[in-house]
């Protein structure tokens, strides 16, 4: 005779917010007595949908991936036997509701639905990473090429100041353009110019003067909703 598999008595007891930033998280769970489980997290409010015994599951790390969807707006990020899961695909600021549901079986599946493991988490609207690792090439009389590694921002912004370092720090919720020629680029504050916003690593400057020290300063941000929310401790370099 044999006895059929059921479900895990106990699932996930605590969870380590090992990694925040305003797209994603690194997130670890003590593991329950399972075989695995099962991931989902939902915006909207607390996980609505729960899992069905005997099925196999589609889980991806990017929330909100059509085909991970569990019910109408809960979507499954991670399953198997990890205990640590690293989320993408999430918006600066937002709060996100997680369900763990711990499992035994492994083609069909029996699910404990009424102890899931539940937690929230709450992004950061700007970035805590700075950019790094700044460098100089292409360095002519006029002209020069900045490369640097990004930060943790959905995006950067260049200041560059002659002679002086810069000390223009950007205003949350404000837009600013820029010009990667720098007579012709918009200040920030007075004779200290935005060269350049992108989500990128580089930038060709033109427009310097020979025999001049410039100063740069790269600040990162992220947007949300068409604002701005800018990192004011910015990797600082100078030539």
């Amino acid at each position: 005779s044999f006895e059929t598999i059921g479900a895990p008595q106990q699932g996930p007891q605590g969870h380590t917010v090992k990694k925040l930033n305003p797209t994603s998280a690194l997130i670890r769970v003590s593991g329950g007595n399972g075989h695995g489980r099962l991931w989902v997290v939902r915006h909207a409010g607390a996980i609505n949908a729960e899992p069905q015994d005997l099925q196999v599951y589609n889980a991806t790390g990017t929330f909100g991936s059509v085909g991970a969807r569990l019910g109408e707006d809960n979507f499954m990020v991670n399953q198997n036997n990890n205990e640590e899961a690293e989320i993408t695909g999430l918006q600066p600021g937002e709060t996100y509701h997680f369900a763990i549901f711990e499992y035994n079986g492994t083609n069909l599946r029996v699910y404990n639905r009424s102890k899931p493991y539940r937690f929230t988490i709450t992004l950061p609207l700007s970035p805590d990473e700075p950019a790094g690792s700044a460098a100089f090439s292409l360095i002519e009389a006029g002209s020069l090429r900045l490369g640097f590694t990004p930060g943790n921002g959905t995006g950067r912004i260049v200041v560059a100041r002659a002679d002086e370092p810069v000390t223009a720090i950007p205003v949350n919720g404000t837009v600013y353009s820029a010009n990667s020629q720098f007579s012709e680029a918009p200040n920030i504050a007075p004779g200290q110019k935005v060269i350049y916003k992108s989500g990128g690593g580089l930038v060709d400057v033109t427009g310097l003067l020979a025999g001049t020290t410039y100063h740069f300063a790269i600040y990162e941000y992220t947007l949300k909703n068409g604002s701005y929310f800018y990192l004011n401790s910015p990797l600082t370099t100078r030539q």
